[in-house]
């Protein structure tokens, strides 16, 4: 549910007699509660998990709220952390292309495999600061790979308009992202986020969030680690990360 409010202006010395300016409001908790019981039919337990794994702020955005619903209707549980929320999305959006499109030539690429395709895409967004590419810089990053390039416009996550690529959710491109630090450690962390004066780039700061997150109990060490890079180059990063990454 999104609720539109409207302001309406009159300026004399303008040409256009009247305009209106429309805002999108957040969904409230009791607006995501009534689309659960909506989607669900009846009664659940589905908002008092997501209280209890702390996602409500996350639940309240429908694109995601709709990502928990469908993981709560398959397994009637839902993943441990916001950051598992993006992968089972992807995993699911395979899936599904996998499963409309059975006609197209079948897939060369395991799971895996493709989100590594799309992770190269997303970080080279991330390190350019932009959230498309031209069809050029998209084929740059698979190697000029025809088989890549195609595989990887399959997937649903991509979109192709005014003739750029882009993920379908910029949320996508940040996780992405994150995931292909996580996997690397706290060394290309600091290579690909950080400015000359040490300092991390404003707009990997969503990015540096989720992977700290990415990050479980039996990796304190690197928890820790992790911890002492971020005093230095964004306490405040420190101060607003996931309770969850801190608490290890």
């Amino acid at each position: 549910k999104m609720v539109l409010s409207c302001r309406s202006n009159y300026r004399k010395d303008d040409q256009l007699n009247a305009f209106h300016e429309l805002y999108i409001e957040s969904m409230s908790d009791e607006d995501a509660k009534a689309h659960i019981n909506h989607e669900l039919k009846g009664r659940n337990n589905l908002w008092k998990m997501i209280e209890e794994q702390e996602l409500v702020d996350f639940a309240k955005q429908p694109f995601f709220l709709n990502v928990l619903i469908d993981a709560f209707k398959e397994t009637k549980n839902l993943p441990k952390n916001r950051t598992d929320i993006y992968k089972l999305f992807i995993e699911k959006s395979y899936k599904k292309e996998k499963k409309e499109k059975g006609t197209l030539p079948s897939y060369s690429a395991d799971s895996e495999d493709a989100i590594e395709m799309l992770q190269r895409v997303a970080v080279a967004m991330s390190l350019m600061n932009r959230q498309t590419l031209l069809e050029k810089e998209f084929a740059t990053c698979l190697d000029n790979d025809i088989q890549k390039i195609e595989e990887c416009k399959r997937y649903s996550i991509i979109k192709f308009e005014d003739d750029a690529y882009s993920f379908e959710h910029n949320a996508f491109r940040e996780w992405l992202t994150a995931d292909y630090l996580y996997k690397r450690g706290l060394g290309k962390a600091k290579q690909l986020a950080s400015m000359p004066n040490g300092k991390i780039k404003p707009e990997w700061y969503n990015i540096i969030m989720l992977w700290m997150g990415m990050y479980g109990h039996n990796e304190k060490d690197k928890i820790k680690e992790n911890i002492e890079w971020l005093k230095l180059a964004s306490m405040e990063l420190v101060i607003y990360a996931d309770s969850s990454s801190l608490n290890q």
